[in-house]
């Protein structure tokens, strides 16, 4: 009896001590911590710097004359016009800030059909009139008039020699360029013959010649020569030839300007975030729970 009575005693106190006693748990923890961060912010500063004034400016033009002048039986568009011609000018627009050239078509020919374009000629040089020669009884092309037409289709279709152009006549709508292209007619002299050479080459600004208007104005930068081929009516077609320059004087002055700069602002920034822990707890705990 006495020893079944020890042994419940010693039963219930080894008991009593395992509930009582702490066992190591790991176990989830939030913990706080601060970051820092950085955010842009734009502050207004305060700079100097040299810029170019005008200081004073003054104007201009000079009447050109042509340096050459020829004409044939060139015809761009089917107007009827017995013939095309040609007037040729020498320019140096380096000797200003800024220069245009205006070329003004002669007032009685703005009634009268027309097809009138300038053409840049520099690094080309001036197109040497067609040569003569005799054709006697043969009504065909000579190789000289040939090479000749030749060399002037490929001129005229290079890119970037188109300066402008207008076609005239009251009611020039309703007249469009030639389907057939663009020729050089040869009249046999003595003979009610006309030779026609058509070309193959086809010019891009063809279809850029504006109807109507009374003048032709282009940017005389970079320009040394140009040419106006007049396919009219009128014997003299072209009414006047102006270089119209304007010359800038300038200086350097100090000016104080302002601009935005941005910058970096830091600031702290509280995150949290779960991480284990190995913690004591008892054991009644660590088997049943909270």
């Amino acid at each position: 009896m006495n020893r079944a009575v020890v042994l419940i005693v010693c039963a219930v106190v080894a008991v009593c001590s395992l509930f009582l006693s702490c066992v190591t748990q790991e176990v989830e923890v939030v913990e706080t911590y601060y970051e820092t961060e950085y955010r842009t912010e734009y502050k207004t500063e305060r700079y100097a710097e040299m810029e170019t004034v005008v200081v004073s400016a003054k104007e201009g033009r000079e009447y050109l004359d042509p340096v050459a002048k020829w004409q044939t039986g060139l015809y761009f568009w089917d107007s009827g016009a017995p013939m095309t011609h040609y007037f040729g000018y020498q320019i140096d627009p380096s000797r200003y800030s800024n220069a245009r050239v205006r070329i003004e078509i002669n007032r009685p020919q703005l009634r009268l059909p027309g097809y009138i374009v300038a053409i840049d000629l520099t690094g080309a040089g001036q197109v040497p009139p067609k040569p003569e020669v005799a054709h006697g009884i043969f009504p065909s092309p000579f190789p000289e008039e040939v090479w000749w037409f030749d060399g002037l289709a490929w001129l005229l279709a290079e890119e970037g020699r188109f300066l402008g152009g207008v076609r005239t006549m009251e009611n020039c709508a309703e007249y469009r360029p030639s389907d057939v292209g663009w020729w050089l007619a040869l009249k046999i002299p003595g003979e009610q013959i006309t030779i026609s050479i058509f070309s193959d080459v086809v010019l891009p600004w063809a279809g850029k010649v504006a109807c109507g208007g009374d003048s032709i104005e282009f940017d005389a930068s970079g320009k040394l020569e140009f040419a106006v081929f007049a396919n009219a009516w009128h014997a003299s077609p072209i009414g006047s030839v102006k270089l119209i320059w304007w010359d800038e004087v300038t200086a350097q002055r100090l000016v104080t300007r302002e601009r935005q700069v941005a910058y970096q602002v830091p600031y702290q920034v509280e995150k949290k975030e779960v991480v284990k822990q190995m913690k004591k707890v008892p054991f009644w705990e660590a088997v049943f729970g909270k």
